[in-house]
């Protein structure tokens, strides 16, 4: 959001039109929110944590592919990063990419055509990783309050320039992170602000002391008896 400004604005106003400012956004919300949507999978597509490709499969039988031969069990692997990449200005972080009607649902198509999918971060086929609809949720989730709440932009050094950023820094390794960078977030509004704060108050009692989820927490959410 710091790095597409434009993108962030459209956002904001949509949210602002669909929750308002007395309440944070809920995956309710998705269905009147479709440029959320679509910023969350432009986020999969244009930043894939798997940018080598995911868990490799293998061919059962002989096949060929643009002149290849490709012998039974060899190693397949999707290559997420340039696939997801195999667009027009690829590097822009266009959520409209993925508006209704520019794709069949995820998990629908079939062809080998990647232009009939709005990514392949979570593989393709009848294997693909149903993690995938976890994922939309939690970055939905996330996405969706992190914008309702806060004005993201990029910091000015002592000149005030914008400090430079670059979108490609990674981490190595197999899965890949963006190197550490600074960021500056604004409270949009006070009464915005406040409820972050409530809302994180109440989440607290949930945590342990590393900030992972109590026993109370899952039993207290799927209504399950104890988990040991």
């Amino acid at each position: 959001m710091i790095l597409f400004p434009e993108v962030q604005r459209v956002a904001q106003e949509e949210l602002d039109r669909v929750v308002g400012s007395h309440r944070l956004p809920t995956w309710n919300d998705s269905a009147e929110t479709p440029y959320i949507m679509a910023v969350v999978k432009e986020s999969i597509r244009w930043m894939p944590t798997t940018i080598g490709g995911g868990v490799p499969h293998a061919t059962t039988t002989e096949d060929f592919y643009k002149g290849y031969r490709i012998p039974a069990g060899a190693a397949i692997v999707n290559n997420a990063w340039s696939i997801n990449n195999d667009r027009t200005n690829p590097r822009d972080f266009d959520p409209t990419r993925h508006l209704p009607g520019k794709y069949p649902p995820v998990g629908q198509p079939k062809g080998s055509d990647t232009s009939e999918r709005p990514f392949t971060t979570f593989g393709a086929g009848r294997r693909m990783c149903p993690g995938i609809h976890v994922a939309e949720r939690s970055l939905f989730t996330a996405i969706s309050r992190l914008l309702w709440g806060f004005k993201m932009s990029r910091p000015v050094d002592k000149d005030g320039k914008l400090v430079p950023l670059d979108p490609d820094a990674l981490t190595p390794g197999f899965l890949v992170m963006p190197v550490q960078y600074d960021a500056v977030f604004a409270v949009r509004a006070e009464e915005r602000g406040s409820l972050i704060r409530r809302k994180w108050a109440e989440a607290s009692e949930m945590l342990d002391s590393e900030g992972n989820y109590t026993e109370a927490f899952f039993e207290q959410t799927f209504a399950t008896q104890s988990l040991k």
